[in-house]
């Protein structure tokens, strides 16, 4: 009696299981692009804050090394979704055809109860305009940032080991010199790899998911 019990429970659950794992892969098949790229992101952060907290406690703060890479990783991600931000085309007037059901014989031009525009122009109507203004400030702060970072890009490697620097007294246990340049380098490291990560996956985020509602 137990027996069948358990075999027909054992059964069910698995009857359950299979119809929940369908509908999951179903609703991750049509919404693959919601879900999986954000996916992505988290893992490449985690990643990130993973190799972070295998570092040695007692030369680093794991807590402000993991506040640093965050901020460093926002701050790429802001800059990943302005030049991600897509091209909106405004639409003028558009033309329509309107084909009346019972046609009415031609009106007296001359006639004051006659709008001349609308006599000539029947199917012209007004349609509102797309609002630019965030494509208009992304394209402005992309020339910026790309012909300021062309003009000082010899200026990139001494201000990333500036940054590590400053970086690395705030999240060092010790300030001795030995113990500061292996932190320091590790904070390179940081800053590298969350901003750029940060950029890729802004921009990505922006050209596959955000675009959509702008």
């Amino acid at each position: 009696m137990a027996a069948t019990w358990y075999s027909s429970s054992h059964f069910a659950h698995n009857i359950l299981f299979m119809i929940f794992f369908s509908k999951l892969r179903k609703y991750l098949d049509d919404n693959a692009k919601y879900v999986w790229p954000p996916i992505w992101v988290i893992l490449g952060l985690v990643m990130g804050l993973c190799c972070i907290s295998y570092q040695n406690s007692k030369l680093i703060n794991i807590g402000s090394a993991f506040v640093w890479s965050l901020a460093y990783f926002v701050i790429g991600a802001l800059a990943g979704m302005i030049f991600g931000v897509p091209n909106v085309s405004p639409e003028s007037k558009v033309p329509t055809t309107i084909v009346p059901n019972n046609p009415q014989p031609i009106a007296n031009i001359n006639s004051p109860d006659i709008d001349i525009n609308q006599q000539s122009n029947p199917g012209l109507h007004k349609k509102s305009l797309a609002n630019t203004n965030l494509t208009q400030i992304s394209d402005w702060l992309t020339k910026v940032i790309i012909g300021a970072g062309l003009v000082e890009l010899r200026e990139i490697p001494p201000f990333v080991v500036k940054v590590a620097t400053k970086m690395a007294a705030g999240v060092a246990i010790s300030l001795q010199p030995n113990i500061l340049s292996q932190v320091s380098m590790m904070c390179a490291g940081i800053l590298i790899y969350n901003t750029s990560f940060g950029f890729i996956s802004g921009y990505l985020l922006m050209r596959i998911i955000f675009s959509s509602f702008i």
